[in-house]
């Protein structure tokens, strides 16, 4: 219903259009009819002006016709290059062409790209015309020839037995693969989720490289730059020997030939807004090269499974290079490698199956670059920044990985973990028993070299008491009982003692003092005595 509406409102239009030239031009073309009536007949028709007239008239319709035409033709050049994304003027003609053909009626399908998917088709479904936005590119091939191309943002015309081959993104994809699962150095099996961050429409990073020794393709490292100091933060031996032999093969040529300085290429070369680097042989690499589902024999893996399939084979070769307690260390809580070393580690491996870039550098006195080391033209030779183009299975295919990863390690087993607690807990309780031990120890050391002081203290008193002549003999006997329970009570002695001695020594004293009643005076005269002296 709503295309009938259109096409009746273009039909009122033009009729509409078509009234008013003819209500401006009736006195034009009335004569022009009388002088069609008097040519097919062959005499003179009343009315008709001379010849000379008529002439001037023919050329008057004929001028502004022409004016029309090129009127008209004027703004749809001006419609079609202002409002479409055209890039020359031959895709300029061909927008103009549609809009005439739209305006007399014939429908020109086309079809719309955002962000790498086919959003949706205007028209019929024979489209030949796509518009694309500035996050996408397409891949046109030429039917029963082998020819294709690369249709960049804009608009894209299908030409005479092209069709559309494939959609991409130039921005990042994401891709995760669930349940990847793989075996320690122990056998023990985990369980993880790898993902893979990637793109086509970035420059590939720079790496630096450099000798640590001789000047042979094994003595090749990754040097870690500080993009701010230019300082040489770390060494890696991560190249694998592919990369190095064509590393090598450069580096010598640039020694060899004293080729001039670079500028240093520190850090990721990436853009996440358009314009993206549309590289027409990345971009055929990446839709025309499908892998064997090894599992599903019949379906092939799209260029966008690959990163995330190549990352969990990486996965497994790593892992099994440990066990399971290497990977968080129990007996040092501050260390963690999983986090600080391993995923790290994993990440860079991945970056490196990617599109990658190097620069050589070397030391001007020819010595290995130390860690710390400022890297500047003072002190380094820095080559000209080279692609790598060693066959890798995601550089063959144009992908730049961005970034990688995986979560959290889980075995498969549950008994495993708890066999992990219950190795945990004896190793923690046998430090503690130590510890307990340890303080067992001390504490029985304290006391003794309490009990020790104590019973010096008790000594020294009791010395002093008997060299005194101040007391008689019970009285004496009386005093001594007294100190000794003085001691008794004494919380810090008393600790030292059984439960019962301080009761025996009270029993003792009353004993004591039944038989001698007069002990207290006594005792009392004593000490009155002693304290008068």
């Amino acid at each position: 219903m709503r295309k009938n509406r259109s096409g009746c409102l273009r039909w009122v239009i033009i009729a509409a259009a078509g009234a008013a030239l003819l209500f401006v031009f009736r006195y034009e073309l009335r004569l022009a009819l009388l002088f069609m009536r008097s040519l097919l007949s062959g005499q003179a028709v009343e009315g008709m002006p001379g010849l000379a007239h008529s002439m001037k008239i023919t050329l008057f319709i004929t001028e502004n016709a022409l004016a029309a035409f090129f009127f008209v033709i004027l703004v749809l050049y001006w419609a079609a290059s202002s409002a479409f994304p055209v890039n020359d003027n031959r895709q300029v003609t061909q927008i103009m062409r549609r809009m005439i053909s739209t305006a007399l009626g014939r429908v020109t399908p086309f079809l719309l790209v955002r962000d790498g998917v086919l959003v949706g088709e205007v028209g019929r479904t024979s489209a030949n015309v796509l518009l694309v936005d500035l996050n996408s590119a397409v891949v046109i091939e030429r039917q029963n020839v082998g020819a294709a191309r690369v249709g960049r943002p804009g608009l894209v015309f299908l030409r005479g037995g092209e069709r559309l081959r494939d959609v991409v993104s130039l921005r990042n994809y994401f891709r995760t693969l669930k349940d990847v699962r793989g075996q320690t150095n122990e056998g023990i099996e985990l369980s993880t989720n790898v993902y893979a961050t990637f793109t086509l429409g970035q420059p590939s990073d720079v790496i630096q490289v450099a000798y640590v020794d001789e000047e042979t393709a094994q003595n090749l490292r990754l040097l870690q730059i500080d993009g701010e100091t230019r300082r040489i933060v770390a060494i890696r031996d991560e190249l694998d020997p592919l990369d190095k032999d064509e590393i090598h093969t450069y580096a010598q040529s640039f020694l060899y030939y004293l080729e001039p300085n670079s500028q240093l290429e520190v850090g990721e070369r990436s853009n996440v807004r358009p314009p993206y680097l549309i590289d027409d042989q990345r971009i055929f690499s990446a839709v025309y090269s499908q892998a064997r589902d090894v599992i599903e024999t019949d379906r092939s893996n799209r260029w966008t499974d690959m990163p995330a399939l190549v990352a969990a084979e990486v996965f497994r070769n790593m892992i099994a290079r440990f066990t399971l307690n290497e990977f968080y260390k129990p007996e040092d809580p501050a260390s963690c490698p999983l986090l600080d070393e391993i995923k790290p580690e994993f990440e860079r491996r991945i970056c490196l199956l990617g599109m990658v870039s190097y620069q050589f550098v070397q030391r001007n006195d020819g010595a290995p670059p130390q860690i710390d080391q400022r890297v500047d033209h003072r002190n380094f030779r820095i080559a000209a920044v080279q692609e790598l183009r060693g066959s890798k299975v995601l550089r063959e295919r144009g992908i730049k990985v961005v970034q990688a990863g995986f979560s959290e390690l889980n075995p498969t087993d549950p008994q495993v973990n708890q066999q992990r607690i219950e190795n945990w807990r004896a190793r923690w309780q046998k430090e503690a028993d130590i510890i307990r031990a340890d303080m067992d120890l001390e504490v029985s050391r304290i006391r003794n070299q309490a009990r020790a002081d104590r019973q010096s203290e008790m000594i020294e008193q009791l010395s002093s008491l008997m060299k005194s002549s101040a007391y008689t003999e019970e009285a004496l006997s009386l005093r001594i009982f007294q100190i000794l329970e003085e001691m008794a009570a004494d919380p810090a002695t008393r600790q030292f003692l059984p439960k019962d001695a301080f009761g025996l020594l009270k029993s003792l004293r009353l004993d004591l003092t039944a038989e001698k009643e007069s002990s207290p005076k006594l005792l009392d005269q004593g000490a009155a005595e002693e304290k008068s002296k």
